[in-house]
């Protein structure tokens, strides 16, 4: 018993200051841009939270970067996004969606998600058979219920078009 006891502790206190751990980090962007002087010219650059180049992320493998980007300049800024290279990350783009986070989701080559619960009726774009190609299609949020959940109250009607539309048959 005693050894057993020995051994969580030795596993708790080394999980607990274990160096190894994943972090998430939480950054803010600003984009802007600003206007610079050189020699006898002026000319308009955009900048990072004031800097150019932008700040220099460093994370660990394992480690989460949450980063916010408020984008004030009048372009799309994946000309900074190009350094990470191909980056394997899923693009919350849920809500009102601007045709500007369109385009930089698909310019860092972010696939964006598509919410199965969300569709209504057979017109709406979270119908599997209306998904764009770079979509991930989830079954729910954390802001919903689980699949089960959603399935046994939606209602028979529903069960039976979505069953369909699943399957690939005709709804008609």
């Amino acid at each position: 018993m005693e050894s057993v006891l020995s051994l969580v502790m030795v596993v708790f206190y080394g999980l607990l200051f274990c160096p190894g751990w994943c972090e998430t980090y939480h950054h803010v962007f600003y984009v802007k841009e600003a206007s610079y002087t050189r020699l006898c010219g002026t000319k308009k650059m955009m900048t990072v939270n004031g800097q150019f180049p932008g700040p220099t992320l460093y994370a660990n493998r394992g480690d989460e970067l949450v980063i916010k980007v408020f984008n004030y300049a009048h372009c799309i800024l994946w000309c900074h996004l190009q350094s990470f290279g191909k980056i394997n990350i899923l693009a919350e783009d849920l809500g009102v969606i601007t045709e500007d986070v369109v385009q930089l989701r698909k310019a860092i080559g972010a696939p964006g998600m598509a919410v199965l619960h969300f569709w209504k009726w057979l017109r709406q774009s979270h119908l599997p058979r209306n998904h764009e190609q770079d979509q991930v299609v989830y079954t729910g949020t954390h802001d919903n219920d689980t699949i089960l959940g959603w399935w046994e109250k939606i209602w028979r009607r529903k069960r039976s078009v979505m069953s369909k539309i699943t399957t690939g048959s005709p709804t008609n």
